[in-house]
């Protein structure tokens, strides 16, 4: 018999649209990882299972079996929402027997002994208020992230977190010996900075931890003259290119990143080479940044900063929320973004000025003052040439997605247009 911890994805996937149009809620990056894998760490003597919409599944794909039959020789299963921020502290809040955690009224996590064959998919996720109900019941607030700005405002304490978990037993004499660093490259604090193997700090680069750690994964290359600020992570193979990062950065694998970067998470493979700001943003991947693209994050009148959520402004409450935007989007030279805007999947921007829409939708094509559809076949002839640029290819799974989230978003395009 075997214990499993069965990561879902509940209904409230679509408050972190653009991100979520192209992977589950629980494939988002946070601190040193995405948010499933920070949850896999917490339960290593449970197998992984994850559960989210169907056309979603193959981003889980290595990560654990995804919306598979449950397991027949399953003894305990822990359910963990794929919104969970804090899996260590969330771990340790859990009842020791048949338990579940709510924050309100919405499940957190469960732990179930017996009855748990009860659950039942749907396109959404898991039922699972009626799968625990009966359960003794723990209330715990703030266990969970509501929208995208929750992960960027709280990401520089997970990478604390995660870099304490991770870095136990660092032997720094042993990692020296595995990496590249110019005499004249400058570390701060080199209890909080590990470099994984295969990476390389040039001459007159600056990684100062002394205000949080620093991780740098496997094969990354931090060119001359670009300074990193701490708490960061900077994802394998990633190269940082005249770039200053300052605290609680997060960049997936495959990026390159130059220019200011500020309190910002970048999911992976996204190119902002230039100089340009973007500060308290969410990126996707397969994003282009053309030279001098910033978003602004905050208001002359330093009030709280909306966005749009079902068609109408909400106010995040918050006075620093930069840009959102979506895989396998690009913008040209000189763009630059309103506060909170939202940028769907494989839109392209361009006309070196202000987008002060607070919304754009999935392919759309053009300036502020005149937007059309972005045709689904080019998109995907433009996203086949990317990826073949660096040694990958675009996968029938995510072919079909295309065509989906075009579909899915032709009304929010053609509302755009009527404004036009």
């Amino acid at each position: 018999m075997a214990k499993y911890v069965a990561i879902f994805e509940d209904a409230n996937f679509a408050d972190f649209f653009p991100l979520t149009l192209s992977r589950p809620v629980w494939g988002l990056r946070f601190g040193i990882g995405i948010l499933a894998e920070r949850i896999i760490r917490v339960f290593p003597e449970h197998k992984p299972l994850l559960f989210c919409r169907p056309e979603v599944a193959f981003v889980g794909e290595g990560l654990g079996a995804v919306n598979m039959d449950w397991p027949k020789d399953c003894e305990e299963l822990v359910l963990v929402n794929g919104r969970a921020l804090w899996p260590e502290k969330l771990k340790s809040f859990l009842p020791a027997g048949a338990g579940v955690v709510k924050d309100s009224e919405t499940v957190v996590a469960a732990r179930m002994v017996k009855d748990w064959e009860k659950l039942k998919l749907s396109p959404a996720g898991f039922e699972v208020n009626k799968a625990v109900s009966g359960l003794p019941e723990k209330k715990s607030a703030d266990m969970l992230a509501n929208f995208l700005w929750d992960l960027v405002l709280q990401n520089a304490q997970a990478i604390a977190d995660d870099f304490e978990h991770l870095a136990k037993g660092k032997n720094d004499k042993k990692m020296f010996k595995e990496v590249e660093v110019d005499n004249q490259a400058v570390i701060k604090n080199l209890e909080q900075t590990y470099l994984s193997p295969g990476c390389k700090l040039d001459a007159y680069t600056i990684l100062d931890a002394s205000g949080g750690p620093i991780w740098l994964d496997k094969g990354v290359t931090v060119q001359a003259f670009s300074r990193i600020e701490g708490p960061a992570y900077i994802g394998e193979q990633s190269q940082l290119v005249r770039s200053n990062l300052r605290g609680g950065c997060s960049l997936g694998p495959g990026c390159r990143i130059g220019g200011e970067l500020e309190s910002s998470i970048v999911q992976g493979w996204t190119n902002k080479y230039h100089s340009g700001f973007i500060g308290h943003a969410f990126l996707g991947e397969w994003i282009n940044l053309g030279a001098m693209t910033t978003n602004s994050d905050l208001k002359n009148d330093y009030g709280p900063i909306k966005v749009i959520r079902d068609g109408k402004e909400f106010s995040t409450g918050q006075m620093k929320v930069g840009s959102f935007i979506g895989d396998h989007t690009k913008t040209g030279i000189g763009t630059l973004l309103n506060t909170g805007i939202q940028i769907g999947f494989s839109a392209n921007l361009y006309g070196g000025t202000l987008f002060e829409q607070k919304l754009i939708p999935s392919f759309s094509w053009g300036k502020p003052d005149r937007m059309v559809p972005y045709k689904v076949d080019k998109a995907i002839e433009v996203a086949k040439a990317v990826k073949t640029r660096r040694g990958k290819k675009l996968t029938d799974s995510e072919e079909k997605l295309f065509k989906q989230i075009f579909e899915q978003t032709k009304k929010q395009r053609e509302a755009l247009q009527k404004n036009n």
